[in-house]
């Protein structure tokens, strides 16, 4: 009685485990079949079942070899990177590559962030946020934060800083030493847009 007990248990765990290895293998078929497509599968809606098996075993043999082609983005303007309905409608003297033409006056300009960092070392501590370009690049538009006015900013900070994220600042746009920068010196208002493809 006892030995027959340990074989059912035993056919039992066998069981569960062929039950499980089934279907972690027909788990990975349908994650293969819908994530490794190639956009090259045949369809034929007149075939005999042997045909449409051996066609299906082809088809899933191919897609399973071949990595997932991605599509690039296509942009209308290369300096705008994004399909963004919103970020589409701003107009075409606010994009910050445009900015050269709106310096010593009141502006709005638009961009995605590029870089944000803290020059702790620097007096006044002062946070830069690249918009458009990086700096040294030219046509960099920095936002430049002084610590005494981080607490106003610091949710915006977090939100922006991890990549995909666009703002637009309306403030009086100067230069110095020859580069594009807003100041929280002066009036600054700013909205932005997180994970923007």
């Amino acid at each position: 009685m006892r030995n027959m007990r340990w074989q059912i248990a035993r056919v039992m765990r066998i069981a569960i485990i062929l039950t499980m290895a089934f279907a972690l293998f027909a788990g990975l078929c349908a994650c293969g079949s819908s994530h490794y497509t190639t956009g090259t599968e045949k369809s034929s809606s007149a075939t005999s079942s042997s045909d449409g098996a051996k066609q299906n075993q082809d088809q899933y043999e191919d897609t399973w070899r071949q990595p997932k082609q991605t599509t690039p983005e296509t942009y209308v303007d290369p300096r705008w990177p994004t399909t963004n309905s919103q970020l589409l409608a701003i107009p075409e003297e606010q994009r910050w590559y445009n900015a050269w033409g709106s310096v010593e006056t009141t502006c709005t300009i638009a961009g995605p962030v590029i870089d944000v960092y803290q020059a702790t070392n620097e007096y006044g501590a002062p946070i830069f946020v690249n918009i458009g370009a990086d700096y040294p690049d030219p046509d960099c538009v920095t936002l430049v934060i002084w610590a005494d006015d981080e607490a106003e900013f610091d949710s915006t900070l977090h939100d922006i800083d991890h990549g995909n994220a666009w703002i637009s600042v309306t403030s009086y746009l100067t230069t110095y030493n020859g580069y594009l920068q807003f100041s929280t010196d002066n009036y600054v208002e700013w909205t932005y847009w997180t994970e923007v493809r």
